[in-house]
């Protein structure tokens, strides 16, 4: 936008200089002939004839005896044949009248233009050129003194974008002289540490806290297995102990997840090796095949044998796992499950509601999606899914194509 404006009043001020120079140059022109015309004037005052000569200081003198009366000196600029270079040149001329004893002369007086354009057009191309070449030096110098300047500033914004709660890894901001920039940085410094600092608090007390329930889940756990074995128990009560075994188990497992999700964002899991996934998928096979025979489930399997990632292990095992269990979980009643592994890839697609999920929150912690006037809780599977997928490197996809919800994991 600058560049625009700056051509812009470059070329408005190229063109005011060129006329504004030529008008200055035709005035000086002008009082030239008027000089002459004054010499004319003394010369025949003094002689009480013309001058002979029909040329002084470059202007060209002509006369002509005429009875006309004296009127006032006219400047006339006007274009003649100039016989010596064969072309049209502008003059310009002053034409009055002469007096001489009982004679009247019409004095013309014209100087040719020629080389006052010639010297305008050098000039003002001299003086153009020199403006282009400072205003050129002096968007070079500005661009390169103004990116060092702000230098600092792109820099601070650069270790901001890099920024991420639960990173173990220490913001080096810019030094710089500038105290702008010094007290931005300060300011972000001392944020981004508040931010770590009560992040750090409500991960050690979701840690804690999940720790601590544990105990408390496990001796209810006992207790109820304890009430279940009872014979005397009605069947009224049978229920009721069933429901509050099938919440504490779901409560269990939260809890397991909370703790999986701490240690993952504690970084406990860096131990990385060349994983052949055929191994952990078939594994897999086996360990839900019961359960998908119970559920009718039609399980179709393509499997390449040279499907290699490097993750850890333990955290390759519950991606998959995590990935089969949802694939079950949301399915219909058999429906259909395509497990597809690749070089680079592993597509899980399963049949289920006919509505596709919402990609931007699919990933999301405790995501709940609303179909046919139901609310399907996604829990922490996916999401534990997705930060398995971030720390190893890899990328996780939702679509839904053809009645199949298909998850891609790509490495």
């Amino acid at each position: 936008m600058n560049i625009l404006v700056m051509g812009i009043v470059f070329l408005l001020f190229s063109c005011s200089f060129f006329f504004v120079l030529n008008f200055v140059l035709v005035r000086e022109v002008d009082k030239e002939l008027i000089v002459v015309k004054s010499k004319l004037q003394t010369y025949t005052d003094q002689n009480h004839s013309l001058y002979k000569d029909r040329q002084l200081n470059d202007v060209q003198i002509t006369y002509e005896l005429t009875k006309q009366q004296i009127t006032p000196t006219a400047f006339q600029l006007v274009e003649e044949y100039d016989p010596k270079e064969k072309r049209v040149h502008n003059f310009r001329k002053l034409v009055y009248f002469l007096q001489v004893g009982e004679n009247t002369y019409k004095v013309r007086l014209s100087i040719d233009l020629q080389r006052i354009n010639h010297v305008s057009r050098l000039i003002a191309v001299i003086t153009v050129l020199s403006i282009l070449i400072i205003i050129t030096a002096s968007l070079i110098i500005n661009r390169i003194v103004l990116r060092k300047l702000w230098q600092p500033f792109y820099d601070a914004l650069s270790t901001m974008k890099n920024f991420k709660l639960g990173s173990v890894q220490t913001l080096e901001f810019p030094k710089t002289n500038i105290d702008e920039f010094a007290f931005m940085i300060e300011n972000l410094e001392s944020s981004t540490q508040k931010a770590k600092e009560e992040y750090y608090v409500l991960k050690q007390f979701t840690e804690n806290a999940s720790h601590e329930l544990q105990t408390p889940l496990a001796i209810i756990r006992s207790k109820l297995d304890l009430l279940i074995q009872d014979v005397d128990l009605s069947e009224k009560q049978s229920v009721i102990i069933k429901s509050a075994y099938m919440a504490l188990k779901k409560l269990s497992k939260l809890n397991q997840s909370l703790l999986l999700l701490a240690k993952i964002e504690n970084q406990q899991f860096r131990e990385t090796e060349n994983i052949n996934l055929i191994v952990i998928i078939e594994e897999k096979l086996e360990q839900f095949h019961e359960l998908w025979k119970g559920n009718d489930f039609v399980v179709t399997t393509t499997l390449n044998n040279n499907a290699v990632v490097n993750m850890n292990s333990e955290l390759a095992d519950i991606l998959i796992n995590n990935l089969l269990s949802n694939a079950i979980k949301y399915n219909l009643q058999g429906g259909t499950i395509k497990i597809e592994l690749e070089k680079n890839q592993l597509i899980i697609s399963n049949t289920g509601q006919p509505i596709p999920l919402n990609r931007d929150r699919l990933f999301s912690r405790f995501y709940k999606e609303s179909q046919q006037g139901q609310g399907i809780g996604l829990g922490l599977g996916l999401f534990i899914s997705y930060q398995i997928c971030e720390i190893s490197g890899i990328k996780i996809n939702y679509d839904y194509k053809e009645k199949f919800h298909v998850f891609t994991v790509i490495w």
